[in-house]
Order: C-alpha cells, then structure tokens, then sequence
C-alpha cells in the first residue's frame, strides 16, 4: 500500500479477535493463583522454559496448567511437578473456564503465526507473558496488557 502511495496515517493494521461468545471475563472459582498455557505443549511453544521458570519460583500454593495435545514423549508426564496440572486438549468453547481461572497466561513459543490464544486470553480479561515470536508485539502494550519477554528465556519468565 505504501509502495501505492497510500498515506501511513490511512492504513490500519487490525489484528484477529476472539469469539465473544465463548471467550469472557468470568468469575475465578476460587483464591489460587494459576498461570495457563494453552496450544500444543511441546518444544516449539516453549513450554521447557516455562517449566524450568515455574520449577524456580517453588511456589507451592500455585498452580501452573499446561491444556492441549502433548508432543514431548509420554513419559514426561511423569515427571511434572505437583504444582504443574496437565489437562489434554478440550473442546474449544471450553476454554473459557480455563482462561477465566488462571492469573495470568504465558505463552512462551518459539515460532508462531498470530497465536489466536493470545486474543482470547485477552477476550477473558487475563494479562499474558508472550514472546515477540507470536502476535504478542502487536496487540499487547508491554507493561499494559501483559509483558513481551525474550523467547528461550527461563529467567525472563520467572520474573514476570
């Protein structure tokens, strides 16, 4: 468009929203604090680094969920931590109770399109911890909606 002549201040970037009719605020159904990933858990979302940062912080009062497909080996589920809940995959318009449980959601990948999870964390009112590989950069205001981290980055997670 700009190659066109299209004046910058005329070009609107909208990004993909999220469907209002699953995905709300809702009431948590209780006082723990839960941080939430969903996708597919495995290498390419960076799910290892969320575990080595949950690991660290030794929070034992709080709950780390893990919803979608698995791709490690099976028996890595064996050997998740207490505090680190792993919920196979569930219908979409169902999520909406897992987003509306968890404080926080985290989604730590490594390569990602858009990551339409992003906006439907945002559709349930949860701040998110993203990396600048997926949508993160463009619809989430660092410091406002949630934080944009370094991806491969345990450190960074645990801070946030």
């Amino acid at each position: 468009m700009l190659r066109e002549g299209i004046a910058p201040e005329k070009i609107s970037i909208i990004p993909y929203g999220a469907p209002i009719e699953y995905f709300q605020p809702a009431p948590k159904p209780d006082r723990t604090f839960r941080a939430l990933f969903v996708g597919q858990v495995g290498a390419r979302k960076g799910v290892h680094y969320l575990l080595q940062a949950w690991k660290k912080l030794r929070l034992p009062q709080a709950e780390l969920m893990l919803v979608g497909f698995n791709n490690f080996p099976q028996h890595w589920l064996d050997h998740l931590p207490s505090t680190v809940r792993y919920i196979p995959s569930v219908p979409h318009p169902q999520l909406n109770q897992y987003y509306s449980s968890a404080n926080v959601f985290v989604f730590p990948s490594l390569v990602e399109g858009f990551g339409l999870v992003l906006t439907e964390a945002m559709a349930c009112g949860i701040p998110i911890i993203a990396t600048p590989n997926t949508a993160g950069p463009d619809i989430i205001t660092n410091g406002v909606e949630g934080f944009i981290i370094p991806i491969r980055d345990p450190e960074a997670l645990q801070e946030k």
